[in-house]
């Protein structure tokens, strides 16, 4: 018989015969040795539905078998816990998800309509005990907030500061923002950051919920040297590089992978040319959005340039707009799409996203308190100001402004603070501080995206 099977993890579903990716036919029952600091029971001896530790002691693999094809789905309950429901709409006769979000030595009572069981997830690992966390306020439009902190891990905070989940960071350098979380992919995205690196080896590395590596690239895969950002956007990769040679006297650009192929690069002298000192202008920081957009912002040209990154697109990597926050930057490049009327709106920026006429950009430097601005983006080409975020402090490297259901995300390095700012609001709702040890501004949480528990 050929079974169909559904991998609710990040990769979609597949027609399998007899097989799922990760799990074992085998069901666990009361008997089996489970290890991983993680207990297992199930309610019957022959279930239909079973959950497996994973290498992460807060994260379970669980599967549910059909008697026919249909939609599945499995809800984990604590006392102390959020409820977490884990759905598959597919019509597969067997579903594959990875359980996560889960709270740290605490025991769940699952439920996946054709089977029941208890679980118990296990403990943080000992590197985390110097972990400090400070949230004042509640949480809105997301489950928690990742960040990374200095004991050498990316941890999900919860509205209450606990840690849902944890995972070490690989090829994280922690001056510099080289990390992203994927929730289009459940997935952690890291970069070797070679300007900062002292092994100044260019990598990539996709790895999941469970701390699997999916996708490893380095050496002869990147034709630039990979420095500072990196996301995803329908199943393609976006990595921020640099050419060879002696930072920041080259030339910065962006490359594109379908896979570990890569299927398309681009210069910011393909967008200015005739620029004097191209090899200066320092491309710091790269999102994409909804609709495959890439957003980059030009750390000392007060610039903000979006591309078309939608590889089927036939202006694929070809320039939609160029957005100038420092009208003294106004010759720095020939016609700007977007330029302000006479104030500074921004100054050596980071994190930009757009949303619709909306550009939201973290400005480091503008003031003495750096601050997230959400900007209007008109049709008679001016860039004004709509709302303006504090960061709390002065925030010279890095920094985040990232647009959230309802509200934006600010994050400040330098402080290890993120705040949670509803929509036109003065004061945030929600803020965390985390940090292992001593504050200092070579331990920084560089960056907070948010999660949603899905």
């Amino acid at each position: 018989m050929t079974r169909a099977v559904c991998i609710v993890f990040f990769w979609g579903c597949a027609g399998n015969e007899g097989s799922s990716v990760g799990s074992s036919d085998t069901p666990v029952t009361a008997s089996d040795t489970v290890t991983l600091g993680s207990t297992l029971s199930s309610t019957s001896p022959d279930p239909s539905a079973w959950c497996e530790p994973t290498a992460n002691t807060q994260v379970f693999q669980c599967s549910v078998r059909l008697e026919k094809p249909g939609p599945a789905g499995v809800t984990f309950t604590a006392a102390e816990s959020d409820r977490r429901i884990f759905e598959s709409p597919g019509t597969q006769d067997f579903h594959v998800f990875y359980a996560w979000g889960l709270l740290p030595e605490t025991t769940y009572e699952w439920d996946a309509g054709v089977g029941s069981g208890q679980l118990t997830t296990g403990a943080l690992p000992p590197s985390l005990a110097d972990l400090d966390v400070d949230v004042q306020g509640q949480l809105f439009g997301m489950d928690a907030v990742l960040v990374y902190v200095s004991c050498g891990w990316f941890v999900m905070l919860d509205s209450n500061g606990r840690v849902i989940w944890h995972q070490e960071s690989g090829l994280y350098d922690y001056i510099t923002d080289g990390m992203r979380w994927s929730q289009e992919e459940r997935m952690m995205l890291t970069l070797q950051d070679t300007p900062f690196s002292e092994e100044s080896q260019s990598a990539v590395l996709k790895r999941d919920l469970a701390g699997r590596d999916v996708l490893y690239l380095s050496g002869e895969d990147l034709a630039l040297r990979t420095t500072h950002d990196l996301d995803v956007w329908n199943g393609y990769l976006y990595v921020l590089g640099r050419e060879p040679g002696a930072f920041p006297f080259t030339e910065g650009g962006v490359e594109v992978f379908d896979g570990s192929k890569r299927i398309g690069q681009w210069m910011i002298s393909d967008a200015f040319p005739e620029e004097p000192s191209i090899e200066l202008d320092h491309l710091n920081t790269l999102s994409v959005g909804e609709d495959g957009e890439i957003t980059l912002s030009v750390y000392n040209r007060s610039a903000v340039l979006g591309l078309d990154g939608d590889p089927a697109s036939p202006q694929f990597l070809g320039m939609r707009y160029h957005a100038l926050g420092d009208p003294e930057q106004l010759n720095a490049f020939d016609d700007p799409d977007y330029a302000p009327v006479s104030e500074v709106l921004f100054k050596g920026p980071h994190n930009p996203n757009r949303e619709g006429d909306s550009l939201w950009v973290f400005d480091n430097e503008s003031g003495w308190t750096s601050r997230a601005v959400e900007l209007a983006m008109n049709g008679d080409g001016t860039l004004t100001e709509r709302a303006v975020y504090s960061a709390g402090d002065t925030c010279p490297n890095q920094g985040g402004a990232i647009p959230v259901e309802g509200g934006v995300l600010v994050t400040c390095p330098m402080s290890h603070s993120v705040y949670l700012y509803r929509e036109g609001a003065a004061e945030p709702d929600w803020t965390l501080t985390a940090s292992c040890g001593e504050r200092t501004v070579q331990q920084v949480s560089t960056r907070g995206y948010p999660v949603k528990v899905e």
